[in-house]
This record gives structure tokens, sequence and C-alpha cells, in this order.
């Protein structure tokens, strides 16, 4: 084997280890693999469209993509779980007694706030409704909006608060409805467009807490 064959042999050897080489799991920041149940609880929105229940469902699909292993149930709305353990509510009490009920150790909890709504241009001053009929009053906008996504976890043994996070972005949002009494609505029926655009990112840098990193050694 001459040098130079030598030398290339090294380098390959060299990459094959530095790609392919023995690599090690670290644990992610947030690990709820170590509870026994984790009650999800569906975000809530201060807008009056659907969102909550978009980012709800991705996030929690994020969630489990990342630990697979963890044992997450999804509780319902924020208001119905708080009924159901008769609190007005998100308090520490609260979380007790929701632990309590739905024999969870830690929930997870989150807000949607929409704010800085701006009009960009009326696309169809007449709304369609369903059944055929027309909604002269209503206006179908384009617009830009800030969103903040922000979670929470609990461990509901003392009620405290074990992990939060918030991440904010503004994007372009094309279905958005101003009602007849000036209210902004979000329509995210058809949201996997709005969910790309203005959901995806914010929920993949929130929830980076909650992946698990592999690195070599």
């Amino acid at each position: 084997m001459n040098q130079k064959t030598f030398l290339i042999s090294g380098m390959v050897f060299v990459l094959f280890f530095l790609t392919c080489g023995p690599k090690i799991m670290i644990p992610p920041n947030v690990d709820l693999r170590k509870y026994q149940n984790v009650g999800f609880i569906d975000f809530v929105c201060d807008n009056e469209g659907n969102l909550d229940d978009c980012v709800s469902e991705r996030f929690l699909e994020t969630l489990r993509s990342y630990q697979k292993d963890a044992h997450i149930i999804r509780l319902g709305s924020q208001e119905e779980v708080l009924k159901a353990v008769a609190a007005g509510q998100m308090d520490e009490k609260a979380i007790q007694s929701i632990g309590q009920k739905y024999d969870v150790t830690a929930i997870i909890t989150g807000t949607v706030h929409v704010s800085d709504v701006k009009a960009i241009v009326d696309l169809n001053p007449d709304i369609k409704m369903e059944g055929g009929g027309i909604q002269p009053e209503g206006r179908r906008l384009e617009a830009v909006a800030s969103i903040t996504i922000s979670a929470s976890v609990w461990e509901t043994e003392q009620g405290t608060k074990l992990w939060t996070g918030s991440k904010s972005g503004q994007e372009k949002v094309e279905e958005v409805f101003i009602s007849p009494d000036s209210k902004v609505l979000f329509d995210a029926k058809e949201y996997r467009s709005a969910y790309r655009d203005l959901v995806k990112p914010l929920i993949k840098s929130i929830s980076t807490d909650f992946k698990i990193r592999k690195k070599k050694i």
C-alpha cells in the first residue's frame, strides 16, 4: 500500500467514525417519561376562532413524537377540566384536584395569544354561509398577526410549576374574518396551511426542551 492509498484509507475511516460512530442519548430538559401519567389540557386562545384546537393537537403530536414512551392523556378543554373539579381558575389547589381526579402526576397547560392583527386587503366583502346564504356584513381579510404560544408543566402533588416556555412570531394569515361587531376571528377549519406558516415554527421552537438529543462520543 503506497502512501497516497494509506492517506485516503485513513481519511475514509475518520469520516466513517465521525458520521457513524457511537452516540449517547441525552435526556430532554423536561422528561415526561418519569411521570406515571401526564394530563394534557387543551390550550386556551384569547381569539374566538378555533386556533386553540389547532395548536393543542399539534403540540400534543409533537410531544408524543419526541417522547414516545411518555404516557400523555388528553383531558379536554380547560373549562371542562376546571368544571369537573369545581374550580374557577388554574391555581395550586386546582392542579392538585385535577391530579387526584384524573390520576395524573403532571399536567401540561398552555395559551395562545393573538395580538396586533392588521388588515392588508379585503378579499371578499360577501361571506358565503353554510346552506348557500350570504353574510354581506362580514368581511374576509388577509392580515398580519402576532402570535404568542406559551406552555407550562405542573406537578400535581404540590401543584407547583416545573417548567414554562413561550415563543412569539409574526406571519400573514389569509383566513381572517371581521365580524359585524368588528371582532377579528381566525377560521382554522382548513388550518393545514395556517399551521405550516404560523403555528408549526413556534411549536417546534417551544418544544425543544422536550426533545431527546443524540451526541457522538
